[in-house]
């Protein structure tokens, strides 16, 4: 009777924390078809329909420390791979942002010196 209980205890114990981290997993899963989807482009003009932009480095200027801080903060990289990718330029930073957020990473990439573009998004 002891064992039967315990084992019961134990289920219960597993289901709660099944459930709990598949509850957890619904309330912090991100849509990310924003990102991924192409641009929509107006057929006649070619102009970006989505409102979606991508931010583009075009070369991170005499500054390069503030430029790689300001990377960081973005894009979540390690140092490394943070110098790596402003090394690379010209190359593109932020894929299918919203324009608030591509005017606010620009802000905070040019007052670290980097010369950036921001593009509609799909165009080179």
């Amino acid at each position: 009777m002891k064992m039967n209980m315990q084992i019961l205890v134990v289920a219960v114990l597993v289901l709660v924390v099944v459930v709990f981290f598949v509850t957890r997993n619904r309330e912090t899963t991100q849509d990310f078809t924003q990102l991924v989807m192409p641009a929509q482009l107006d057929p006649q003009t070619g102009v970006n329909t989505n409102g979606l932009f991508d931010l583009r480095l075009e070369a991170a200027g005499s500054r390069q420390i503030e430029v790689i801080k300001a990377l960081r903060t973005m894009t979540n990289l390690g140092l490394k791979e943070t110098k790596d990718l402003m090394d690379s330029a010209p190359v593109q930073i932020l894929s299918g942002a919203t324009s608030a957020d591509a005017e606010r990473a620009k802000q905070a990439l040019v007052a670290a010196g980097a010369t950036v573009k921001v593009l509609p998004q799909g165009s080179r």
